[in-house]
């Protein structure tokens, strides 16, 4: 176990609707990029690399029908860093949303059925040695503790859900080498339309860790 910081969310002063600009995106005059704060806040981050990882979805039952949507690659100090702040990816609506959007085409009958919307992670230049990602265990996350933020775009308004710390258990995976991968479900519409779907993720730097290692590439692919 080690215990770091990670950046939680904190409210905007006026109690405000939560929202952000995406980068390229244009602010409008009198705005902010965003209207609320960041808490950091140290926790402790078990680690599962050697232990029974019945957190993380081993495979995808009963699916029929399985579409790539989206890849990213992130590299500490790119174009497309780590993302350091705890983030759910989508909200219900918002994911029920990019179902509409990938696959226009019979969306809603898909939507009758079963959906669900699952982030694939992997490193792609050796055993991870810095800045891993960390994730909570969806049972220990209250109700409370999660607000939705709208991403304002040009041609559409997005949802994450951004996370108040309220004791949630966070887990890493020391050493994930190329040949691995973490899956972690971000959306179900079987379990309440996705509002007990809550892996939490963000990305941190291990106490002590040396900045003189390898830098990290990693790949996101977005499945549903």
């Amino acid at each position: 176990m080690v215990t770091a910081e990670l950046k939680f969310y904190a409210p905007p002063a006026d109690g405000s609707k939560t929202f952000n600009y995406p980068d390229g995106t244009p602010i409008p005059e009198g705005l902010p990029k965003r209207n609320f704060g960041d808490a950091d806040l140290p926790v402790d981050i078990h680690d599962i690399g050697d232990q029974d990882r019945k957190l993380l979805l081993e495979n995808i039952p009963e699916e029929r029908r399985i579409h790539l949507f989206d890849h990213t690659v992130r590299l500490i100090g790119g174009k497309r860093p780590p993302v350091l702040r705890v983030q759910i990816d989508q909200t219900p609506a918002a994911a029920a949303g990019r179902v509409r959007a990938v696959l226009p085409n019979g969306a809603d009958e898909l939507l009758k059925s079963r959906v669900r919307s699952i982030n694939v992670w992997r490193p792609i230049n050796g055993p991870v040695q810095c800045s891993p990602l960390t994730f909570a265990d969806s049972k220990t996350v209250r109700d409370e503790a999660l607000v939705a933020v709208e991403h304002r775009y040009v041609d559409r308004t997005g949802e994450t859900i951004s996370v108040q710390h309220m004791d949630e258990q966070w887990y890493y995976w020391s050493g994930i080498d190329n040949d691995e991968r973490i899956l972690l479900e971000c959306f179900d519409s079987e379990k309440g339309g996705g509002c007990r779907i809550r892996h939490m993720w963000t990305q941190g730097v291990r106490p002590g860790e040396s900045r003189g290692r390898v830098l990290r590439l990693e790949l996101w692919v977005r499945k549903g």
